[in-house]
């Protein structure tokens, strides 16, 4: 599920707006079949937060049903906005050198930045030529050296801070 489609889920379930809710194509399963409450869940966010409840029969509900908490918790984090932008650099150690191989970077470490600003002005101070020791230059963060940095860090549960 998107961010739209949460946020605009979460909009029509606030306003009881069954036709949107159809519109977005959200499945809502519960009421007094779900183990005797009045709580729906909603079946399309069972893969971010798994099934909560056994789904024993088809029971129809309508809008003013939808109450779990667990649904709606995981419909509210995908919906807020994402964390703050950041703006990436790298520095190369050696200069600007690449294996001829695989083309991955040899020595380069990425440092994230508050603002472009800061970031352009962290790569003025690098090395004067592409060739120089401590070469610095800005990289997309849709870079995919860098992705898997991120990834890697964020897999081995290490603090980022240290990518500044």
């Amino acid at each position: 599920m998107t961010k739209y489609t949460a946020q605009a889920t979460l909009a029509a379930i606030a306003s009881k707006d069954y036709d949107a809710l159809r519109k977005l194509g959200i499945r809502v399963y519960g009421n007094k079949g779900r183990m005797w409450t009045n709580t729906a869940c909603i079946t399309n966010l069972d893969p971010v937060k798994g099934e909560c409840n056994p789904r024993l029969a088809s029971n129809s509900c309508g809008v003013e049903e939808i109450g779990c908490p667990k649904c709606l918790a995981a419909l509210t984090a995908i919906a807020s906005p994402a964390t703050a932008r950041k703006y990436y650099a790298m520095e190369w150690g050696m200069g600007r050198a690449a294996c001829a191989t695989t083309g991955n970077r040899y020595g380069v470490s990425y440092r994230a930045f508050p603002s472009s600003a800061e970031r352009d002005a962290w790569c003025e101070d690098g090395g004067d030529f592409t060739t120089s020791a401590g070469w610095r230059e800005a990289v997309r963060a849709s870079d995919p050296e860098l992705r898997r940095t991120l990834e890697w860090y964020r897999t081995h549960s290490l603090d980022l801070t240290c990518l500044h």
